[in-house]
């Protein structure tokens, strides 16, 4: 669906969903809402478009905005609403894309409203407190990305290595929300330097499969930050039957 202004989409009928709390329960997700609001509009583009795709962790696009905050809330097959205990359940946020387009830039973030922002080993985005973004330009030869067993990398021209994808590879551009309570709360933002021609579109996607990362087996602790190895991906939700505003 596509929209301009603030609107509530909700995502129904999901299966193979669940959510595992502190006390090892298992509770179904059936049902997610996600509310846009807020939508800042870009200047130099008149038209404002948010295209929500039918799968939530597909994502959306948000064009023609600069920043947009989006409130979650989980359901139970009850119609509860889940309240997640800290440190049990993450939600994953991809393809922030980073670097210069020919002579302009751009850098995509996620701001986490409430939560924990987590940064993960051998990606190439960052936290600065709660805001999540790469402090370098994550932009090779067509997104191509190679990281190693240590979590350093390079970007080139790597064959079928593109991280900007929803494949092996989607980590790189990925940071993390570490949840906590019923409402998982978030802005998407994109700045630019619009000194060329910068498309005004941008592709953000929310995902609770985690993909596998290199490095060692157990997170590693800095003073200022945390970044964690996940190997085994966690899918807490699938693809929905249907979805409606």
């Amino acid at each position: 669906m596509s929209f301009s202004k603030d609107t509530t989409v909700t995502f129904t009928n999901l299966k193979n969903s669940f959510y595992y709390d502190q006390q090892g329960n298992k509770i179904n997700i059936s049902k997610i809402t996600a509310r846009f609001y807020d939508i800042q509009a870009n200047p130099n583009k008149g038209s404002v478009d948010i295209d929500v795709y039918s799968d939530p962790t597909d994502g959306f696009w948000y064009r023609g905005v600069d920043r947009v905050k989006v409130d979650y809330q989980f359901f139970d097959s009850n119609g509860n609403l889940i309240n997640f205990d800290p440190d049990t359940a993450y939600l994953a946020f991809g393809s922030l894309n980073s670097g210069y387009y020919g002579d302009h830039g751009r850098t995509e973030g996620v701001n986490i409203l409430n939560g924990e922002a987590v940064a993960l080993l051998g990606s190439g985005i960052t936290k600065h407190g709660n805001y999540l973004y790469a402090d370098d330009s994550l932009r090779g030869k067509l997104d191509y990305v190679h990281v190693n067993d240590d979590g350093s990398y390079s970007v080139g021209d790597f064959n079928d290595q593109n991280w900007d994808h929803q494949n092996q590879y989607r980590y790189f551009g990925t940071g993390l929300d570490n949840l906590s309570g019923n409402l998982v709360s978030v802005e998407y933002v994109t700045t630019r330097d619009l000194g060329g021609t910068d498309t005004t579109d941008t592709w953000a996607t929310m995902s609770t499969v985690i993909p596998a990362t290199p490095g060692p087996q157990k997170p590693v602790r800095k003073t200022s930050e945390a970044h964690y190895r996940y190997n085994p991906a966690v899918k807490l939700m699938s693809k929905p039957n249907n979805y409606n505003k």
